[in-house]
Order: C-alpha cells, then structure tokens, then sequence
C-alpha cells in the first residue's frame, strides 16, 4: 500500500467516523426531547424507563442513563 493510498484510507474512516458520531448525537438529543416531553405529561420515572426500553429498544442500563441523563440537562 502507497502512502497516498493509506492516507486515502484514514481520511475515509475519520469521516465515517465523524458522521457516525453526529448520528449518535442527533439520536441522543432526540431521545433527551422525548424524555422531557414524557415527564412534561406527567409520566414517572419508571414509565419513562419502560417507554425507552419498549419503544427505543434500549436496555435497562440505557434507559435509566438517558433519563437521568435528558433530567440533569433539562434542569
């Protein structure tokens, strides 16, 4: 592999890799809009919790870390 070629190739994976963290970022300030929104209607802790697990296909651990999470922000 040429050095031109393996330049190449760093600079196509530092972009995939930048695009994928600015999707995770968008995705994580969605998720945070929805838990306030939910706790905006009265929804507590746990079925906020439940929602993000059913709804967001996340686990136990993600939930709870998004919640606490999108509640210390919004604070």
């Amino acid at each position: 592999m040429t050095i031109e070629e393996y330049a190449a190739l760093k600079s196509a994976y530092a972009r995939e890799q930048a695009l994928k963290e600015g999707l995770e970022q968008g995705e994580e300030a969605e998720r945070a809009k929805t838990i306030v929104g939910l706790a905006a209607l009265d929804m507590s802790r746990a079925q906020i919790i439940e929602f993000l697990k059913t709804n967001m296909e996340l686990s136990e651990e993600q939930a709870q870390a998004a919640y606490d999470n999108a509640m210390a922000a919004h604070a």
